[in-house]
């Protein structure tokens, strides 16, 4: 079958998938194979779409020797059913042989005995490695299976940073029951197991009348990609007679010529799971479990309590004794028989200096991009171990080091305040929790900006150490850099994590994605300049963060306030002084704090678009948005403390301004409207009736006279007339000496003549009563010429 058949075969399969799965049709004839001739990528996209597969299926699958570790499953399927029982097994027994003998040369363990088990899940190697220590501590599980250990049950030891899951597999697949997995906690500084506290539980574990089996070390932890302290630990199992199985990513170094000291001490370990399809790029290739040989008992008999074990077999201290019935069944058959052809195959072909310069390699790709990740500011490697490792984890902390402007002075460090939580009261007896969490940073004794504890000195250095954002906060701008990154550059192989410790974080492991990717150093060098870019628009906004957290601690009126779903450069709340030490605010106050909020928001607005509200709950703040990278922060934040210092005090004092003005008016409209009348009185008041004074001022024409203005002192508060203003600007401009102001400070003071206040109301009173003559004149005329028309 060719190519072309292969794909049509596939084809049909996809058909058989979408019919309804009821139906009973059988397959046609398969002439009709000779018309499903298509292209391997169309029937791989059928075959995602179909089964609605999450990841596109390789098209191609010839990058190094993965393709050749397929033609050798191949030719093993084929051998498998092509050779007789007794040739099958002569062939798979000289190929175990020779590769197991192959790959013990390349790890440097020539002069170990151990065997080989092939084996296409991994977890199947950790089985064969507890099946091995079973045999190996009680002799009567060879006859009674698990029940042997039912008075002193089996105990297997993980570190607490291990995978478990395998572990609990292993278990199950076994017979045994879950709680033999034991944890042995971890080092607070590290992911490896604690060799003290295995020791202990170890112990306590003899006392309580179990049987400690096997320990799980790791040459690369799961996650961090540490090493455990193996030859501590194998010191600690030959003490208690354990078995110890090692596993890990790390145990590659191994073929290296110049290896690490800490990897070297699992080649004592009892057994050792071999990933060689990753490390070496055959991602065909089945997984390899070096352990130590049992010794297999020949007898013809079946094995029973009278003949096993036998009494006259000369065995070694921790020896593992078989019956030949025993270890067969343990034998792989069949086609899993020749699993050894692949490796085989693949280094025959490919040769061993081609497979150790891929782990080199990925050597070399790790070291690449720790030294790119040094020069990016804000991002920090985690959990550094002592070691080579493969693995490197790193995350966004934000922080950093700023000049300080001469005019800046920061407070000095304060010790750390528990600041009561608001609370908002309806009036009912039930209180709200005020929303944003309110962080108090506090800085350490090795900040260079600070002065000495309980200095009230501003710091005289010009640098401004700026803390790092906190774990919720960096959480999200890790996520923001993973969502975009990602995405651009899938071949580089770095992954999202959330530890325990840390939070969101990041992962590359090039020994274990270089096989499935191809990473180059060009793809590595890409990802670090895409990250140093994403970073620096970040880490102005981050170091705002940081830099408002470090001045807000001398601020008794300002709480910097926390969101961890929102990045941005801060939040900010305005508090009255008073309310500082306040547990509970009523909803009118929350409401006079919300509008203290917006109106400072709105001045701020002003100097940056930065500055915008934000809403949480019943609360409002001051939001700053993220900022430009060529932005001065500095600026930023002198600004900010220059409208908050006396906010209060100037926003009293133009509300006592503005009720002042409002007073102000109201008695410049009080004293107008008393002018008014009195010219009403001393005009008459017909001359104010409509036609009728309009007849009474055309036959008698009266001077017409303007009330003079009114004018409000601020400083004073006191209302006077504009007649001195104007009186004082005339006599400027016709070059004339001004006339002093009239010493009395009355509201009623005139521009005319001063007289004594009886002269000026007889001069009034005559006056009026004229008016009111020649009024009453008037009516009299304008009747009688009525009469007399009529």
């Amino acid at each position: 079958m060719d190519q072309a058949e292969l794909n049509a075969v596939v084809q049909r399969w996809l058909e058989a998938i979408l019919q309804p799965q009821e139906t009973t049709e059988l397959p046609s004839p398969s002439a009709s194979l000779a018309n499903g001739c298509q292209d391997l990528g169309v029937v791989l996209e059928k075959l995602r779409t179909t089964m609605k597969l999450e990841h596109i299926p390789k098209g191609s699958v010839r990058a190094g020797g993965t393709h050749l570790a397929i033609l050798a499953r191949t030719l093993a399927s084929y051998l498998s059913v092509s050779l007789e029982g007794k040739d099958l097994e002569r062939v798979s027994g000289l190929l175990n042989k020779q590769t197991a003998k192959i790959i013990l040369s390349i790890f440097k363990m020539a002069d170990k005995d151990h065997i080989a088990y092939y084996h296409d899940d991994p977890k199947d190697g950790l089985v064969r490695a507890i099946l091995m220590a079973l045999y190996r501590k009680c002799s009567n599980f060879v006859l009674d299976g698990p029940g042997a250990l039912h008075s002193k049950p089996p105990v297997i030891y993980i570190a607490d940073s291990g995978n478990a899951v395998d572990s609990l597999h292993a278990c199950s697949k076994l017979g045994l029951p879950l709680s033999t997995v034991s944890y042995v906690p971890c080092i607070s500084s590290a992911h490896t197991m604690d060799v003290g506290a295995l020791d202990k539980r170890i112990s306590d574990d003899i006392d309580g009348n179990k049987t400690p089996l096997l320990v799980i070390a790791y040459a690369g932890t799961p996650l961090a990609g540490h090493i455990d302290h193996l030859q501590d630990i194998r010191d600690i199992c030959s003490k208690h007679k354990l078995w110890l199985h090692v596993t890990g990513h790390a145990l590659s170094s191994m073929c290296l010529p110049v290896e690490d000291s800490h990897v070297g001490a699992s080649r004592d370990a009892d057994s050792l799971t071999l990933s060689l399809g990753t490390w070496f790029g055959l991602l065909a290739c089945p997984f390899v479990t070096l352990h130590r040989p049992p010794f297999v008992v020949e007898s013809d008999s079946i094995p029973s309590a009278a003949n096993f074990p036998p009494k006259n077999a000369e065995l070694t201290d921790g020896a593992i004794l078989l019956p030949r019935v025993t270890w067969n069944g343990l034998q792989p058959q069949g086609v899993s028989s020749l699993h050894p052809l692949c490796p085989w195959l693949c280094i025959q072909y490919l040769g061993v200096s081609a497979l150790i310069e891929t782990v080199t390699y990925c050597s070399s790709l790790t070291q690449q991009m720790i030294v790119r990740l040094v020069d990016i500011p804000g991002i920090k490697r985690l959990d550094v171990p002592g070691h080579r490792s493969f693995v490197v984890l790193f995350r966004y902390t934000g922080g950093g080091v700023l000049e300080r402007p001469n005019d800046l002075t920061l407070p000095p460090p304060t010790p750390p305040t528990k600041r009561a939580q608001p609370t908002t009261s309806d009036g009912a007896g039930t209180t709200q929790p005020s929303s944003g969490v309110h962080s108090d940073q506090v800085a350490s004794s090795s900040d260079p900006t600070s002065g000495q504890p309980g200095s009230t000195e501003a710091p005289v250095s010009d640098r401004v150490v700026v803390p790092e954002l906190a774990k919720p906060t960096a959480d999200v701008a890790n996520m923001l850099i993973a969502k975009e990154l990602f995405q651009l550059f899938p071949k580089v192989g770095v992954n999202s994590l959330k530890l325990s410790l840390h939070g969101v974080s990041f992962k590359f492991d090039p020994i274990n994605s270089f096989p499935e990717h191809s990473t180059s150093l060009e793809d590595v060098n890409r990802f670090a300049d895409a990250l140093a870019q994403k970073v620096r628009t970040m880490h102005a906004t981050a170091l705002v963060r940081g830099l408002i957290e470090r001045v807000l601690r001398g601020q008794p009126n300002l709480r910097c306030l926390e969101f961890p779903s929102f990045f941005a450069s801060g939040f900010i709340q305005y508090v009255p002084k008073d309310w500082a030490d306040k547990a509970e605010l009523t909803l009118e106050e929350v409401s006079h704090l919300n509008s203290l909020n917006i109106e400072l928001t709105s001045i701020l607005s002003g100097f940056s678009p930065v500055f915008q509200p934000f809403q949480h709950g019943n609360f409002t703040c001051i939001m700053i948005k993220e900022v430009p990278e060529n932005m001065d922060v500095f600026g930023l934040l002198m600004r900010l403390m220059k409208e908050t210092e006396g906010f209060e005090e100037n926003k009293k004092f133009l509300a006592g301004m503005a009720e002042k003005i409002r007073k102000g008016i109201e008695a410049a409209t009080e004293d107008l409207s008393k002018e008014k009348e009195r010219k009403v009185q001393e005009e008459g008041i017909l001359r104010h009736v409509p036609i009728i004074g309009s007849v009474i001022s055309w036959l008698s024409p009266s001077t017409p006279t303007t009330p003079d203005g009114r004018t409000f002192r601020l400083t004073e508060g006191k209302v006077e007339t504009t007649a001195q203003i104007y009186r004082h600007k005339m006599q400027l401009e016709n070059g004339g000496p001004p006339t002093p102001k009239p010493a009395s400070d009355s509201a009623e003071s005139t521009p005319k003549k001063m007289m004594p206040d009886s002269h000026v109301a007889e001069a009034r009173a005559s006056q009026s009563d004229k008016v009111q003559q020649s009024d009453s004149q008037v009516l009299e005329d304008a009747c009688s010429e009525s009469e007399e028309s009529n």
